[in-house]
């Protein structure tokens, strides 16, 4: 009963609910979890749930060598498109398109950093 209860649980806190922090964005599912409703989320009846989700160390070392090969092609398109070839500058140009749409938003890419690291069970 308890195996199923903390599924339910899981389920109901991560699928079907949520409390999130309003930002500017119109896509409310963009907007990033309320850091209370994580604490509610991982109450102790879903121990045993948490515990399935949590990725191990080489689950995300995986994850990370899946992601690059996209990255390093968004980073050089990028590049291509605003004309500049050294990846620090590409960076940096990054970043301040980023900061932009930061502003625009009403969030910042810190904020998202954080709630993904809660959502992935890493922070």
């Amino acid at each position: 009963m308890v195996d199923s209860a903390s599924g339910i649980w899981a389920h109901l806190t991560e699928e079907w609910l949520s409390l999130r922090v309003a930002s500017s964005d119109l896509n409310k599912s963009r907007w990033i979890v309320d850091p209370r409703w994580r604490a509610i989320a991982n109450a102790p009846l879903r121990h045993d749930a948490v515990a399935l989700s949590r990725l191990t160390e080489v689950e995300h070392a995986r994850r990370v060598e899946t992601l690059l090969p996209g990255l390093r092609g968004y980073l050089t398109q990028f590049g291509a498109l605003v004309g500049v070839a050294e990846f620090k500058e590409v960076a940096h140009r990054v970043e301040r398109h980023l900061r932009r749409q930061d502003i625009a938003r009403g969030s910042s890419f810190e904020d998202e950093v954080r709630g993904k690291a809660l959502s992935l069970g890493v922070g």
